[in-house]
């Protein structure tokens, strides 16, 4: 059984050590202040949830499969999410990649990554945080081999995407 103090400490370093790595797992999911509110949803199902946790898996790991599913009841609850983001200042397309900022490059990747497979969506963002293979199977409840496979077909249709996109 966990003592307040060790979940507490437990929360602190997921809030100091993970934080970041979630806040770049929400870029994929929402914009704005919606990126904001999922974030804060996140940390609080981590704190639910510590008092469960077995310390069978990194703490890291444990806590990016909690924040993705997360995300994927938020962006399934808000529709506008799972179908493309609203974005108050994007472009209307991203056809034309001369004299683009870096920030509207993001953001039509981000609507591309929006308009992928749950699945897909994930291992391409895990695969970004450099998170290994073996760990991207155990956050994701699949193979290894299954994994690279994915990121590869996530890859090739992210790829197709952004060039439907250019067009």
């Amino acid at each position: 059984m966990m003592t307040a103090s060790e979940r507490e400490n437990l929360f602190r370093e997921c809030v100091e050590t993970l934080r970041p790595m979630l806040w770049r797992l929400t870029g994929g999911f929402a914009w704005g202040a919606d990126r904001d509110d999922l974030l804060q949803e996140i940390m609080m199902k981590i704190w639910l949830a510590l008092p469960k946790f077995e310390k069978r898996s990194k703490l890291s790991t444990w806590a990016y499969r909690i924040g993705l599913f997360t995300a994927f009841q938020w962006s399934r609850k808000n529709r506008r999410h799972a179908k493309g983001y609203d974005l108050p200042n994007r472009p209307p397309t991203c056809s034309d990649d001369s004299g683009r900022s870096i920030k509207e490059t993001l953001e039509c990747i981000q609507v591309a990554l929006s308009k992928m497979k749950e699945l897909d969506h994930s291992v391409l963002l895990l695969a970004l945080e450099e998170v290994p293979r073996r760990e991207i199977a155990e956050i994701l409840g699949i193979t290894e081999n299954a994994a690279h496979v994915r990121l590869h077909r996530a890859r090739k249709n992210l790829s197709s995407i952004l060039k439907e996109e250019a067009q």
